[in-house]
């Protein structure tokens, strides 16, 4: 995704002497993504941490690292989709075969539990000192500020379908090397 090359990939990739299965790769990236996401989140929203009480610009630029992160992390071997809707996008599009997108889709849900896990262990003592249930959900999960299923899911199918044409964009062009991750993070801000 984030280096993407009309390249199919396949399943082990060997990168300077280091072989590395795709589906490894996919779920260590997305466990960065969500380790370093929800910790800015626990950080801002849980009681009694430094960050606490800081403004939503925190969570959008601590969420945009942790893409680009991950990104860096395994980009050269799984094209980091770190996302099952990019997995289907890259698929249906034929820059990856239908019979990776299962494997992928698990590596990065796996990755993702993992990822909230070690959020959770980090922050074990915060969770105490903080009483609101919301709070804690909303370290894990967003809600709407104005609940109407219709209109929430139109702005879900909108704000995903801008990003994976965002990244497909960004893929189709040649950004000085390197850069593409950090793009692709501060998309991920919007």
């Amino acid at each position: 995704m984030y280096l993407h090359s009309r390249k199919q990939v396949s399943f082990f990739v060997e990168r300077d002497s280091v072989i590395m299965n795709v589906y490894v790769a996919e779920f260590l990236g997305t466990a960065i993504l969500v380790l370093l996401g929800g910790g800015v989140c626990a950080n801002v929203n849980l009681k009694r941490n430094l960050g606490h009480g800081a403004d939503w610009i925190v969570i959008a630029v601590g969420w945009g690292l942790g893409v680009s992160l991950g990104a860096y992390a395994v980009g050269n071997i799984s094209d980091a989709h770190l996302n099952p809707v990019v997995t289907l996008a890259f698929a249906m599009n034929h820059s990856l075969s239908w019979s990776m997108v299962p494997g992928y889709i698990i590596a990065q849900m796996l990755g993702s539990i993992v990822g909230a896990i070690l959020v959770w262990l980090a922050y074990l003592p915060h969770w105490k000192a903080t009483k609101e249930p919301e709070v804690k959900l909303g370290v894990f999960s967003t809600a709407p500020s104005i609940p109407n299923y219709f209109a929430n899911f139109i702005t879900e199918i909108i704000g995903t379908g801008i990003l994976t044409l965002g990244l497909l964009f960004i893929g189709m062009n040649n950004i000085a090397d390197g850069l593409n991750p950090l793009i692709v993070g501060a998309l991920n801000d919007q």
